[in-house]
């Protein structure tokens, strides 16, 4: 709740508006489609209905990633940090920790 509060406030005092709260949010959302479906190409069977079906799901994530723009770089930024933050703690394996 402290930091919904502080990003309440932040985007009062800067005047934001909801428009780029919504796209960094769709953003975000976006990003974990992608990386669902890539996964479901990976362990499906190939050739298999779910797998097919899986292709044309990421075809349409491909088309949200595009129409979502720069807007991707809040979630890569956020992937980065936690990357680095997983390096710099040590952990190799962040299954593991």
């Amino acid at each position: 709740s402290g930091l919904s509060a502080l990003a309440l406030a932040a985007t009062t005092v800067t005047d934001v508006g909801p428009q780029p709260l919504v796209l960094l949010t769709t953003g975000s959302f976006v990003t974990v489609y992608a990386l669902g479906t890539a996964a479901a190409l990976r362990l499906l069977p190939r050739g298999s209905l779910s797998h097919r079906c899986a292709l044309v799901a990421l075809a349409a994530v491909a088309v949200l990633l595009v129409m979502t723009g720069w807007y991707l770089l809040w979630p890569l930024l956020v992937a980065a940090g936690a990357l680095c933050y997983l390096r710099w703690r040590g952990a190799t394996d962040p299954l593991r920790s």
